[in-house]
C-alpha cells in the first residue's frame, strides 16, 4: 500500500509543475509533522535520487511525508545512529533493525574511508543540531577511529550520550528495541 502511494507520488511529481508557493506552502505544513516523518521522507528522497538522479524533490518532500505521516509512531526522544565505513553497510544494518522491528528506529551514515574523524563530527553535528528535540543519543561505530566522536558530538546533545564500538545486526536490533 505505501509502495503504491510512494509511485503515485513519485509519478505525479516527475509529471506534474506545481508553482513555487504552492511548494512553499506544503513545506510550512511540514513543519508541523513529526520529525521522524521528515526523516524517512528524506531517506526515501536521497534513495530515489541514487537511483533516478532527476528526482524533483522540492515537491516530493511533503508528499512523502503526507504519505508516512500514518506509516511512524510517535518520536522517541533517544535517537540512534549508526556510522560504519564503507557504502551501504550503515544503511544495510540499519535497514535490518528498522524492518525487523516495524518502524524507523535507527538513522544510518556511511561514511567512505576518506572521511576523516572531523568530517564525520562536522556531519553528525549537522544532522544533531537540525533535530527539534531529543534527550539523548546512542551512536553505533564501526571502528576505534570513530570512538573519538564522543567529546565532540556531546556538545551538541541535550541528554545523555552513548557511544558503541564493533557495530553489528544483533546489537542494532537490541538497541533499536530498547529506543
Amino acid at each position: 500500500m505505501v509502495e503504491k502511494a510512494v509511485f503515485h507520488c513519485l509519478q505525479w511529481c516527475m509529471h506534474d509543475t506545481v508553482s513555487p508557493p504552492a511548494i512553499d506552502h506544503l513545506n510550512a505544513v511540514t513543519e508541523h509533522i513529526p520529525q521522524r516523518v521528515c526523516l524517512l521522507a528524506s531517506e526515501t528522497i536521497a534513495l530515489l535520487q541514487q537511483r533516478l538522479p532527476e528526482t524533483p524533490a522540492p515537491m516530493l518532500h511533503p508528499l512523502l511525508s503526507a504519505v508516512f505521516c500514518h506509516q511512524v509512531e510517535q518520536e522517541p526522544l533517544i535517537q540512534g545512529i549508526i556510522v560504519v565505513h564503507g557504502l551501504t553497510t550503515a544503511f544495510s544494518i540499519a535497514g535490518t533493525a528498522n524492518n525487523l522491528l516495524g518502524g524507523y528506529y535507527l538513522k544510518a551514515f556511511d561514511m567512505p574511508l576518506s572521511v576523516d574523524t572531523r568530517g564525520i563530527i562536522s556531519h553528525l553535528s549537522a544532522w544533531i543540531d537540525g533535530l527539534k528535540e531529543q534527550a539523548g543519543m546512542v551512536i553505533l561505530v564501526d571502528m576505534g577511529s570513530l570512538e573519538g566522536i564522543y567529546a565532540k558530538i556531546k556538545l551538541h546533545i541535550q541528554g545523555d550520550l552513548l557511544v558503541m564500538n564493533n557495530v553489528s545486526t544483533a546489537m542494532a536490533l537490541d538497541i533499536a528495541e530498547k529506543i
